[in-house]
């Protein structure tokens, strides 16, 4: 099965582009903010919320705040000139507050990405709140929000890719053609929100969430980039 084949739920939420059933994940979560993924390789049952669920679900979870409280530095270097930099804080359990606890990640990533002008930059910060209400029920605030710049790499032919390398992907620096790479590039925010309660009553358990979540994506890319056309314009008059 390929992306739009399958079901994919944050946190018991099931969400998807707004086209069709694919999802731009990296749009929306970064590892450091999950505790666990489950895999159910069938169409499930009669509870199985999400669309196309024929092909299994991925449900998605966030994790839960720490029981201590911790600010956490982390920092990531790798390939290409790609840095990860974050900052976490963990209230803790506040006993004065009714054993609320809570945590916010804030995320920077940069990339100069494989190919040629593909950089990238992912900006992220996620907020959990978890309050317990007796000794059956929990009550979860949740947000997330993102904004991704990317340059928008292009395929090279075969022949391209001999003459002038693997790393080739007709972006280039020079402001006159229409492959600059400032001239294509992708600006796209997304956020999640959602309030969910979990109780129990008797023999009952009841798990229910009210959220919403949006994807904004702003594309610009020159006219003709593979071929490096000047930039200009033109009047069509007989």
């Amino acid at each position: 099965f390929q992306d739009g084949e399958f079901n994919v739920t944050f946190d018991g939420i099931p969400w998807r582009d707004s086209n069709d059933f694919t999802h731009h994940s990296t749009s929306y979560f970064m590892p450091q903010d999950l505790g666990s993924i489950v895999v159910d390789r069938g169409p499930g049952d009669a509870s199985t919320v999400g669309d196309a669920t024929f092909g299994g679900t991925i449900n998605v979870n966030s994790k839960m705040p720490g029981e201590e409280a911790m600010l956490s530095p982390y920092v990531s270097i790798g390939s290409f000139n790609t840095q990860l930099k974050g900052l976490e804080f963990d209230s803790g359990v506040m006993k004065n507050y009714g054993d609320t606890s809570m945590f916010i990640d804030y995320k920077d990533l940069t990339s100069d990405g494989y190919l040629n002008y593909g950089h990238q930059r992912r900006q992220n910060v996620v907020a959990k709140i978890v309050k317990p209400i007796g000794n059956d029920t929990l009550l979860t605030l949740f947000t997330m929000y993102q904004q991704l710049h990317q340059n928008i790499p292009y395929a090279a032919t075969l022949n391209d890719i001999q003459e002038y390398g693997k790393q080739y992907d007709y972006l280039n620096n020079d402001p006159t053609t229409q492959g600059y790479f400032g001239y294509n590039y992708d600006n796209i925010s997304a956020d999640m929100e959602y309030i969910g309660l979990d109780t129990r009553q008797g023999d009952w358990k009841i798990n229910n969430k009210l959220y919403s979540y949006a994807y904004f994506h702003n594309g610009y890319n020159g006219a003709d980039p593979g071929m490096a056309q000047a930039n200009g314009t033109f009047n069509n008059a007989y």
